[in-house]
Protein backbone atom coordinates (compact mmCIF):
# COMPACT_ATOMS: atom_id res chain seq x y z
CA UNK A 1 0.00 0.00 0.00
CA UNK A 2 1.46 3.67 -1.22
CA UNK A 3 1.71 6.01 2.24
CA UNK A 4 1.30 9.35 1.38
CA UNK A 5 4.72 10.73 2.21
CA UNK A 6 5.39 8.49 -0.71
CA UNK A 7 3.23 10.64 -3.04
CA UNK A 8 4.77 12.53 -5.55
CA UNK A 9 2.14 14.21 -7.49
CA UNK A 10 1.68 16.90 -10.30
CA UNK A 11 -2.18 18.40 -11.08
CA UNK A 12 -1.78 19.18 -15.01
CA UNK A 13 -4.70 22.13 -15.11
CA UNK A 14 -5.01 24.46 -12.25
CA UNK A 15 -8.34 26.26 -13.95
CA UNK A 16 -11.84 25.58 -12.83
CA UNK A 17 -12.15 22.06 -11.60
CA UNK A 18 -8.02 21.95 -11.31
CA UNK A 19 -8.06 24.07 -8.55
CA UNK A 20 -9.98 21.80 -6.20
CA UNK A 21 -7.70 18.76 -6.96
CA UNK A 22 -5.09 21.66 -5.86
CA UNK A 23 -6.87 22.57 -2.67
CA UNK A 24 -7.58 18.70 -1.96
CA UNK A 25 -4.14 17.89 -2.31
CA UNK A 26 -2.88 20.75 -0.25
CA UNK A 27 -4.79 19.32 2.38
CA UNK A 28 -3.67 15.88 2.16
CA UNK A 29 0.23 16.22 0.97
CA UNK A 30 2.84 18.28 1.87
CA UNK A 31 3.91 20.92 -0.19
CA UNK A 32 7.29 19.32 -1.34
CA UNK A 33 5.13 16.64 -2.63
CA UNK A 34 2.73 18.96 -5.22
CA UNK A 35 3.68 20.20 -8.72
CA UNK A 36 1.48 21.96 -10.66
CA UNK A 37 1.54 22.49 -14.09
CA UNK A 38 -0.41 25.19 -16.54
CA UNK A 39 0.01 28.02 -18.70
CA UNK A 40 -2.72 30.43 -16.87
CA UNK A 41 -0.96 33.05 -15.22
CA UNK A 42 -4.36 33.20 -13.62
CA UNK A 43 -3.85 29.58 -12.57
CA UNK A 44 -0.41 30.42 -11.01
CA UNK A 45 -2.18 33.17 -9.20
CA UNK A 46 -5.06 30.70 -8.03
CA UNK A 47 -2.62 27.83 -6.63
CA UNK A 48 -0.56 31.20 -4.53
CA UNK A 49 -3.60 32.08 -2.96
CA UNK A 50 -4.09 28.01 -1.83
CA UNK A 51 0.07 27.90 -0.82
CA UNK A 52 2.63 29.93 -2.07
CA UNK A 53 5.05 26.90 -1.20
CA UNK A 54 3.03 24.70 -3.62
CA UNK A 55 5.58 24.56 -6.50
CA UNK A 56 4.13 25.87 -10.16
CA UNK A 57 5.67 25.45 -13.80
CA UNK A 58 4.66 26.12 -17.01
CA UNK A 59 6.57 23.20 -18.64
CA UNK A 60 4.70 20.16 -19.40
CA UNK A 61 7.75 18.47 -20.15
CA UNK A 62 9.50 19.04 -16.88
CA UNK A 63 6.72 16.90 -15.37
CA UNK A 64 6.65 14.30 -17.63
CA UNK A 65 10.38 13.70 -17.53
CA UNK A 66 10.19 14.42 -13.34
CA UNK A 67 11.29 10.95 -12.07
CA UNK A 68 10.30 11.62 -8.54
CA UNK A 69 6.62 12.02 -9.59
CA UNK A 70 4.77 9.16 -9.22
CA UNK A 71 0.76 10.40 -9.95
CA UNK A 72 -0.43 12.54 -11.88
CA UNK A 73 -3.91 14.38 -12.15
CA UNK A 74 -5.23 15.86 -15.47
CA UNK A 75 -7.64 18.49 -15.18
CA UNK A 76 -7.20 19.75 -18.56
CA UNK A 77 -10.01 20.42 -21.24
CA UNK A 78 -11.57 17.38 -22.75
CA UNK A 79 -9.70 17.20 -25.90
CA UNK A 80 -5.62 16.95 -24.53
CA UNK A 81 -6.88 13.98 -21.93
CA UNK A 82 -5.70 11.38 -24.25
CA UNK A 83 -2.28 12.72 -25.20
CA UNK A 84 -1.42 13.93 -21.99
CA UNK A 85 -2.54 10.66 -19.82
CA UNK A 86 -0.78 8.54 -22.27
CA UNK A 87 2.69 10.37 -21.95
CA UNK A 88 2.03 10.37 -18.04
CA UNK A 89 1.53 6.52 -18.76
CA UNK A 90 4.47 5.89 -20.88
CA UNK A 91 6.81 7.95 -18.42
CA UNK A 92 5.71 5.43 -15.94
CA UNK A 93 3.17 7.45 -13.46
CA UNK A 94 -0.21 6.57 -12.30
CA UNK A 95 -2.89 9.04 -13.85
CA UNK A 96 -6.01 9.83 -13.09
CA UNK A 97 -8.24 12.01 -15.71
CA UNK A 98 -11.34 13.86 -14.88
CA UNK A 99 -14.16 13.05 -16.86
CA UNK A 100 -14.57 12.53 -19.66
CA UNK A 101 -10.89 10.03 -19.94
CA UNK A 102 -11.45 11.11 -23.41
CA UNK A 103 -13.37 12.20 -26.77
CA UNK A 104 -13.22 8.65 -28.32
CA UNK A 105 -13.83 5.29 -26.98
CA UNK A 106 -10.72 3.34 -28.47
CA UNK A 107 -8.67 5.83 -27.46
CA UNK A 108 -9.93 5.18 -23.39
CA UNK A 109 -9.07 1.49 -24.56
CA UNK A 110 -5.86 2.07 -25.52
CA UNK A 111 -4.93 3.76 -22.15
CA UNK A 112 -6.78 1.16 -20.30
CA UNK A 113 -4.69 -1.35 -22.03
CA UNK A 114 -1.56 0.97 -21.78
CA UNK A 115 -1.85 1.32 -18.07
CA UNK A 116 -2.32 -2.39 -17.67
CA UNK A 117 0.63 -3.83 -19.55
CA UNK A 118 2.80 -0.78 -17.27
CA UNK A 119 0.96 -2.41 -13.78
CA UNK A 120 -0.25 1.56 -13.35
CA UNK A 121 -3.25 2.63 -12.26
CA UNK A 122 -5.53 4.60 -13.98
CA UNK A 123 -8.87 5.85 -12.87
CA UNK A 124 -11.42 8.39 -14.08
CA UNK A 125 -12.81 11.51 -11.59
CA UNK A 126 -16.47 10.48 -10.79
CA UNK A 127 -17.17 13.32 -8.23
CA UNK A 128 -20.82 11.65 -7.19
CA UNK A 129 -19.81 7.92 -7.65
CA UNK A 130 -19.34 7.76 -3.99
CA UNK A 131 -21.52 10.54 -2.96
CA UNK A 132 -24.10 8.71 0.08
CA UNK A 133 -27.20 10.15 -1.54
CA UNK A 134 -26.09 8.27 -5.17
CA UNK A 135 -25.36 5.52 -3.41
CA UNK A 136 -28.70 5.33 -1.41
CA UNK A 137 -30.29 5.79 -4.62
CA UNK A 138 -27.97 2.79 -6.51
CA UNK A 139 -29.28 0.78 -2.98
CA UNK A 140 -33.05 1.69 -3.69
CA UNK A 141 -32.43 0.54 -7.46
CA UNK A 142 -31.00 -2.92 -6.86
CA UNK A 143 -33.64 -3.53 -4.24
CA UNK A 144 -36.45 -2.61 -5.81
CA UNK A 145 -37.03 -0.32 -3.44
CA UNK A 146 -37.66 2.72 -5.66
CA UNK A 147 -39.61 1.09 -8.88
CA UNK A 148 -38.61 1.81 -12.35
CA UNK A 149 -36.07 4.17 -13.36
CA UNK A 150 -37.43 6.09 -15.46
CA UNK A 151 -34.60 8.98 -16.01
CA UNK A 152 -31.93 9.59 -13.23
Amino acid sequence: MLKTENIKLAIIGAGRWGKNHVKTANGLLNREQITVCDFSEKAQEVVAGINPEIKFTTDFDSVINNKEINAVIIATPAETHFEIAKQALEAGKNVLVEKPITLVPSEAEELLNLSLSLNLKLMVGHVLLFHPAVLRIKDGIENGGIGNLQYL
